[in-house]
């Protein structure tokens, strides 16, 4: 039954397989160029009786804001729709501005080998397109081979310093390759850390404190804590007599012992202090008086051999005339 249609229809599809093989698409600058290419493709491979219908199952699969722009246009044909959508909603950028965004690009902190890859490819694309339109064949596929070497370097220079390493020792001969090598090394790696981890977190157990057991801690623990027994009725024991039922503080040996050490000190302090006459009497000598009193005693002192019935006693200048 297939086909006789085709047969009948020359090779060409009907317009619901058409619609079928076109894509929604919400207005993405980035996937713009996709759905034109679906677009075409459906579009060449269609009956042309069904070419004007054809613009209308293009415009229902848009949606968004382009959707309510294009309300208020009429479009004959699928070329006049195309031209329109590159013109207004497609990326205007030059060739050198995406090859500047194609050499800043670098794998950002925790971000996966497949979604630097897709930027990258991105780019990639973005640079095949912008091309001249003019050039020959084989300049555009010199050119191509340029871009593809280039998006080569490009990739494995931003990846992670450990990827970057090992990519660069493998030499991967194309960029799907270089991708997949990237993305079965950082399996390894998240492997690895993931292994660390878990025996940083082995080492890393709760213990309890009251049954000694792993994985909990003691206020969580099921078991009742055992309560030790604490002495309330202590009774007090001196240091001094080795006696209970007292301190030595108030140890009754200790006391006399303490008043008399209390009286003897307060006693030879006010012995030693002088009085109120000596203390006055001590501060009125002249010096004339103690240098004289000084040098009787130094004859006295050498008088002292000389006299055969002993010493004398010194002689108190108050007393002499």
């Amino acid at each position: 039954m297939s086909t006789s249609e085709d047969i009948k229809n020359n090779g060409f599809i009907d317009i619901s397989l058409a619609e079928r093989m076109i894509q929604r698409y919400n207005g993405d600058k980035a996937n713009l160029h996709v759905f034109i290419d679906n677009c075409n493709n459906a579009y060449n491979l269609l009956n042309p009786i069904y070419r004007i219908a054809f613009v209308s199952v293009v415009l229902s699969k848009i949606e968004g804001n382009i959707r309510s722009t294009l309300l208020n246009r009429t479009f004959n044909s699928w070329d006049a729709l195309r031209e329109h959508l590159l013109e207004n909603y497609s990326e205007k950028r030059t060739f050198a501005q995406w090859q500047l965004e194609l050499n800043s690009c670098k794998q950002g902190h925790n971000e996966p080998v497949l979604n630097y890859s897709n930027r990258v490819e991105n780019c990639f694309i973005k640079l095949i397109k912008s091309l001249n339109p003019k050039l020959t064949k084989e300049a555009r596929e010199a050119n191509i081979d340029l871009l593809k070497s280039q998006a080569l370097n490009i990739f494995i220079s931003g990846l992670i310093p450990q990827l970057h390493i090992l990519l660069k020792s493998q030499k991967p001969s194309n960029f799907e390759e270089a991708v997949s090598i990237a993305i079965s090394e950082e399996q390894e790696i998240k492997s690895r850390q993931e292994m660390s981890s878990k025996h940083f977190e082995i080492n890393k157990t709760k213990r309890c404190s009251n049954c000694h057991m792993l994985g909990h801690l003691s206020f969580q623990c099921r078991k009742q804590p055992m309560i030790r027994s604490v002495q309330t009725n202590r009774i007090p024991t001196c240091f001094n007599c080795n006696k209970k039922g007292h301190v030595s503080r108030d140890c009754w040996f200790n006391k006399p012992n303490s008043n008399n050490f209390n009286n003897f000190k307060q006693n030879t302090q006010f012995n030693n202090k002088p009085t109120r006459y000596q203390h006055n009497y001590n501060n009125q000598r002249p010096n004339s008086y103690n240098n004289k009193f000084r040098g009787t005693n130094n004859v006295n002192n050498a008088s002292d051999t000389l006299n055969s019935k002993g010493p004398r006693m010194p002689v108190d200048p108050r007393t002499t005339n």
